[in-house]
């Protein structure tokens, strides 16, 4: 990962220690690294993770741990300066100034890394088109290809419906009774159905 945690130890306040502060000593750590010195100072860390925070350590002059502080690397890196005041769990405060630094090739690698991201997101939109355009030919076929099956259904349909009321009509006509003269039907004569059959007929002997 590109860039530094640079620290500098500007000041403790309010120290609850018998020792005197010159016989004690300050240690800065991050993952395996690590600084100690008998006075403030400044201290640089590589960046490897964001997943290693620093700590600072007060130390006696036995070497033994008076108090202590941690900082998350994230909230440095994401503030770039923080010069604050940060309290120690065994009592008092250190003062520090912590900022995130970039060299030159450091810059120079995140510019290659965002630009090679851009290239990918664009080059995934692009591959993503022609499925899309693909996609929406095949709905659409889809449709069309349904709208004709249901108008053909239709026709159909409507076919046999046609069919059956002609063949309706074509019974009513054949059972249809026909009436003479005297005003009886063709039924009540016993002709029955063949009534319309006789008077159609153009070879009928019986026809005046």
């Amino acid at each position: 990962m590109p860039g530094a945690i640079e620290v500098s130890v500007l000041d403790f306040m309010g120290l609850q220690s018998s020792s005197p502060p010159s016989q004690m000593s300050i240690k800065v750590s991050m993952g395996k690294r690590e600084y100690e010195t008998r006075d403030k100072g400044d201290f640089i860390f590589p960046l490897a993770t964001l997943r290693e925070n620093l700590i600072v350590t007060l130390l006696d002059a036995k070497g033994n741990e008076i108090s202590h502080t941690g900082v998350e690397t994230r909230l440095v890196v994401e503030k770039g300066i923080w010069d604050d005041t940060f309290p120690l769990e065994g009592g008092g405060h250190v003062r520090m100034k912590l900022q995130f630094v970039l060299s030159e090739e450091d810059r120079h690698r995140i510019r290659l890394m965002r630009e090679l991201a851009l290239k990918k997101k664009h080059d995934e939109l692009l591959s993503r088109e022609p499925r899309c355009t693909e996609y929406a030919s095949s709905v659409d076929s889809r449709d069309a290809s349904s709208s004709r099956t249901k108008h053909e259904v239709s026709d159909s349909r409507k076919g046999v419906f046609q069919s059956e009321v002609m063949a309706t009509q074509v019974s009513l006509i054949v059972t249809l009774p026909t009436f003479s003269k005297s005003g009886k039907s063709s039924l009540e004569n016993g002709e029955g159905s063949n009534c319309v059959l006789k008077q159609t007929s153009p070879n009928d002997p019986d026809k005046p």
